[in-house]
């Protein structure tokens, strides 16, 4: 009661099933990917309107449709060079107003950055 910061692991199993909707993110750091983690998944963190920053780490091969959709305070993520391909929305109405793409994206999807 009356904690004001908490560091917190949760999967991303419980991101999909959205067991952590209710939560207010500032930060997110994604650790301990393997071969059956290497993407954001849709809607992985919609709506998180407190998260303000973002690092996905080397191997992240995907950010899957509406993965940051509505995070109206995200100003800065950080795509490794291993990211090939950007969903659909995955950015709309977000605070990001400049990014840097990685070199080996390969596909993406419409409407991303709209909003």
């Amino acid at each position: 009661k009356g904690a004001t910061d908490v560091i917190m692991e949760v999967t991303s199993h419980s991101l999909a099933l959205n067991k952590v909707g209710g939560i207010i993110f500032n930060t997110a750091i994604f650790t301990n990917l393997t071969q059956d983690h290497l993407d954001i998944g849709t809607s992985a963190f919609q709506n998180c309107s407190t998260l303000t920053s973002i690092t996905l780490p080397e191997g992240v091969t995907s950010i899957g449709n509406d993965a940051f959709l509505g995070c109206t305070k995200l100003a800065s993520i950080d795509i490794p060079n291993s990211v090939t391909s950007i969903g659909t929305a995955a950015f709309r109405n977000s605070g990001i107003t400049s990014i840097v793409l990685p070199e080996n994206l390969t596909s993406i999807a419409n409407n991303t950055f709209n909003g």
